[in-house]
């Protein structure tokens, strides 16, 4: 179980990353903009980069866990 949650956490923040990256160019070159930005009103780039972090720590916490019991992952 802890290898599923490791290898599904770890992609699922590869793709928020990547989409966040994508959404961050289109913001640079003013494709994509927002003018009032607040959270939980528009979707934004940030929300994304969040989402990435809270992933990764999710898939470094489980293989702590399951290294730490011995168990491999």
């Amino acid at each position: 179980m802890q290898k599923l949650i490791v290898t599904a956490s770890y992609w699922l923040g590869l793709l928020c990353t990547l989409i966040a990256v994508v959404l961050r160019a289109l913001n640079i070159f003013g494709i994509l903009t927002a003018t009032v930005v607040q959270h939980g009103r528009n979707i934004w780039f940030l929300m994304f980069f969040r989402g990435a972090i809270l992933l990764f720590l999710i898939a470094i916490a489980t293989a702590c866990y399951a290294w730490m019991r011995g168990e491999k992952t």
